[in-house]
């Protein structure tokens, strides 16, 4: 019995793994089609190509630089800024550069490439911003509570979560016959 759930378990991950696989696969052919269809002057059929991976929320930032490229080409400047906005929101979070923007962009020039900069710069600021000021919350969170990590960390300090506890670091007990202070003083005979 646990081994015909264990065998039901792993055929069902593996299913899972080689959909989302056939997924990845699917939407990189669309997008690839919808490039190509982009550059080759048929931006209404990019333009669909891209908004069904925009349904499928796509993480891809190149999605929406195309699909605001296209709407761009369509005259729908407000749609372009949005899908530029998104996009760069998206390669600013993409912080192990797994989609290369720079390349994908390379063959879009003039005024659209110069809108597309502009969000790029602004995205990667508002992430850095937002990097730094969380970087710093750590930085104040570790100076107020640096008193009672050092007060841990002090020789013959007791853990105030352990009453019961002994110190840290006790003082050295001295022996029973160690020394003037546990014997009387000799005296001397006359």
């Amino acid at each position: 019995m646990f081994r015909s759930s264990l065998v039901l378990g792993i055929a069902v991950c593996l299913a899972a793994a080689v959909s989302s696989r056939a997924e990845e696969h699917a939407a990189a052919q669309a997008y690839g089609i919808a490039v190509h269809a982009f550059h080759l002057g048929n931006v209404q059929e990019a333009l669909d190509h891209l908004d069904a991976l925009v349904k499928k929320k796509s993480d891809d930032p190149r999605v929406y630089y195309y699909r605001g490229l296209a709407n761009w080409k369509l005259g729908r400047t407000k749609e372009a800024e949005a899908d530029f906005k998104a996009a760069a929101a998206l390669e600013a979070g993409d912080t192990v550069g797994f989609y290369n923007v720079s390349r994908a962009l390379e063959r879009v020039q003039g005024k659209e490439r110069v809108a597309i900069e502009g969000y790029r710069r602004a995205a990667k600021k508002t992430a850095t911003e937002k990097l730094e000021a969380a970087r710093e919350a750590r930085r104040k969170q570790l100076h107020i509570n640096e008193p009672q990590v050092i007060e841990k960390a002090q020789p013959g300090a007791r853990n105030p979560d352990d009453p019961l506890a002994e110190p840290v670091n006790p003082k050295p007990k001295k022996p029973a016959n160690a020394g003037p202070a546990n014997s009387a003083p000799e005296k001397s005979g006359t």
